[in-house]
């Protein structure tokens, strides 16, 4: 009894034994057509992105989405032991090809070690290592200060026009004030206009 629940709790540990392991460059690319287990190693000591993406285009389709992964700093000579797993995050087919996506976030080890999908009969896989594209975050930022910088401008027109428009109600106001405190200012034929509109009223 101890001895099965020894072994179940180390379940998830599993070593995997491979017959061949890739070498997978930063940014780059290779092609297996292994119909028994394999590996690919990637090297992620100058990788600086914080997710590491990874690609593998498949020729048919494959139930089993699921890679098991590690990151570790020794270099798996004959095997891993593997207590990740890791479903694509996305597929995508094109041109009767199907690409499967994975983005690992970066652990701790030199190396990121990634148990392959075994191929059918007479398919190749090709495993791609693809840095992360960050245009759309791009885009956001650029419309997101577009915007700022459209609310600013329009603040500052909105805030130029009020203060216009108050200025001239205010000498508006100062000339009436000044004009009816010195009536003698306000020339001959507008003071006629005044008194004849004056008497009409009073007439009314």
């Amino acid at each position: 009894m101890k001895e099965m629940l020894f072994l179940i709790s180390f379940m998830p540990f599993l070593i995997y034994s491979t017959e061949k392991i890739y070498n997978l460059t930063k940014y780059g690319n290779l092609i297996y057509d292994d119909t028994s287990p394999s590996l690919t190693v990637l090297d992620t000591t100058d990788i600086t992105d914080k997710e590491i993406e990874i690609i593998y285009t498949v020729q048919n389709n494959h139930e089993n989405t699921r890679i098991n992964y590690s990151f570790t700093n020794e270099f798996p000579n004959n095997g891993f032991t593997s207590n990740y797993y890791f479903f694509s995050s996305r597929n995508n087919s094109l041109d009767g090809k199907v690409k499967m996506t994975y983005n690992f976030q970066k652990r701790e080890g030199k190396y990121l070690v990634l148990m392959n999908i075994i191929c059918k009969d007479n398919e190749k896989i090709e495993v791609e290592h693809r840095k992360k594209d960050n245009t759309s975050l791009i885009i956001i930022i650029i419309i997101s200060i577009i915007v700022v910088i459209g609310i600013i401008v329009g603040f500052i027109f909105i805030g130029k026009y009020i203060y216009n428009k108050r200025q001239k109600e205010i000498m508006g106001n100062y000339a009436s004030s000044f004009v009816a405190e010195n009536p003698s200012l306000v020339p001959n034929e507008e003071k006629e206009k005044s008194d004849n509109y004056n008497n009409v009223k009073i007439d009314e």
